[in-house]
């Protein structure tokens, strides 16, 4: 960093050129500044992107053979509503924290989004097979 008024070089976090006496701009001297990032936001919300994965594998565990196509239309949507609602949950989580959270890294962020997408897909299948059977 120079000074704007005698170009002299500039120490990191000086703020008063010891050349000519000049007081260095704030903004110049904030630029100079690293910020530490963190990523608190981006790994809350990988967490639950993979707990929202996990709980939607889940289904497969579940004998879907009580609501068949005997059943009623509503009971099939009441137990599909049971089996999903709480990745469901946890998806919308994630897809809240990733978008509104102001997290530094971009790749982390994309990850949990991307998590919580194929969290909705699992959800609406389940639901679809659900329904169908």
């Amino acid at each position: 960093m120079f000074c704007h008024n005698c170009g002299n070089k500039l120490e990191e976090n000086i703020i008063v050129c010891p050349n000519c006496g000049y007081l260095v701009e704030r903004s110049q001297y904030k630029k100079n500044i690293k910020k530490k990032s963190s990523n608190v936001n981006g790994v809350i919300s990988l967490l639950f992107g993979i707990i929202s994965i996990l709980m939607c594998f889940n289904f497969m565990l579940k004998d879907i053979s009580k609501v068949g196509m005997y059943t009623k239309l509503a009971e099939r949507m009441y137990y599909a509503l049971d089996l999903v609602l709480a990745p469901l949950f946890m998806a919308f989580i994630t897809l809240i924290i990733s978008c509104a959270g102001k997290n530094n890294d971009k790749a982390l962020n994309k990850c949990s989004l991307f998590l919580s997408i194929i969290s909705f897909f699992f959800v609406i299948t389940e639901i679809v097979i659900v329904i169908v059977y």
